[in-house]
C-alpha cells in the first residue's frame, strides 16, 4: 500500500520488517502450524492456519518442493480433521482455496454441499447444516454475507485466475484460463472478468478444452498466458 501511494520510506521500512519476519511455522512434514508450537487441534469453522495459501498467497502452487510439500501436508491435515465444526462459510472459504491451488473438484464438491446444506430457499447462507447430513455438527439458522461471496468468488477462481507467485512485487502475474475447471463443467465460458492489472478476459472452454480466449489489455506492458491448451498452438488476432 506504501508504494502504491508513492511512500517509498514507509515501503522500504515494510519490506525490511517482512525479511526479518523468517519462514512459516510447520511440522517437519510440513503442516501448518497455529503459531511457534500448536498444531491444528482439530476440525474448526475458521481456517486460520491456511490463510499462507489463499488469500495472502504466499504460499503457492507455483513455488519450490517445500511449498508443494506445505500444500500437501497441510490441506490433509485439515481432511483429516474433518467438517463437524465448519460452518457454511467454512465450505465456501475451501471451495476458493482449494481452486487457487488448482484442486477443481474439491473446490466444488465444497461448493456442492455449501448449496445442498447451507443456502436456504431465498438464498441466504446459514451458518448451520439444515438437512441433517452431518456436514456439519452446526444445524442453527443465523445467516451471513460473505459465505454467498465467498462461493460466487469461489466459481471465479475456477474460471480466471491472475496472481503473482512473489505478491507485492507489482507484477500481474500469470493470466490462467480455466485453473480449476472440474471435470463435468465439460463446456463453460465467460465475459469480460477482470484480470490483474486491469485487463478483461473472456473465454470458452468446450469438450473439457479451452477453445477461445479474448483479453482486453487494461493497460500497456507484457501480458503472460498460462499454456494449458494440450500441446495446440493458438491462431493469434490482434
Amino acid at each position: 500500500m506504501a508504494a502504491a501511494t508513492d511512500d517509498a520510506s514507509a515501503s522500504a521500512g515494510w519490506t525490511a520488517t517482512t525479511k526479518q519476519l523468517g519462514g512459516f511455522h510447520t511440522k517437519p512434514d510440513g503442516t501448518l502450524l497455529l503459531d511457534e508450537t500448536t498444531p491444528l487441534p482439530g476440525s474448526h469453522r475458521h481456517l486460520s492456519n491456511l490463510i499462507p495459501l489463499y488469500p495472502f498467497n504466499l504460499i503457492t502452487q507455483d513455488g519450490d518442493p517445500r511449498e508443494q510439500q506445505i500444500i500437501a501436508a497441510s490441506l490433509a491435515d485439515w481432511d483429516k480433521a474433518g467438517t463437524r465444526a465448519w460452518c457454511g462459510y467454512s465450505f465456501s472459504w475451501m471451495a476458493c482455496l482449494r481452486a487457487r491451488v488448482g484442486d477443481a473438484e474439491t473446490a466444488l464438491r465444497n461448493l456442492d454441499i455449501f448449496v445442498r446444506a447451507f443456502t436456504l430457499r431465498n438464498g441466504f447462507h446459514a451458518n448451520g447444516d439444515q438437512t441433517g447430513s452431518g456436514f456439519s455438527d452446526f444445524s442453527y439458522r443465523p445467516f451471513t454475507l460473505e459465505a454467498n461471496f465467498l462461493a460466487m468468488e469461489a466459481v471465479h477462481e475456477m474460471l480466471l485466475q491472475s496472481w503473482s507467485a512473489e505478491p507485492g512485487s507489482g507484477s500481474a502475474g500469470v493470466i490462467r484460463l480455466f485453473p480449476a475447471a472440474p471435470w463435468r463443467w465439460h463446456n463453460a465460458s465467460f465475459e469480460s472478468l477482470r484480470a490483474e492489472g486491469g485487463h478483461k478476459v473472456s473465454a470458452r472452454r468446450e469438450d473439457n478444452a479451452t477453445t477461445w480466449f479474448r483479453i482486453v489489455a487494461g493497460r500497456d506492458g507484457l501480458i503472460r498466458v498460462r499454456d494449458n491448451f494440450g500441446g495446440r498452438v493458438p491462431r493469434w488476432n490482434c
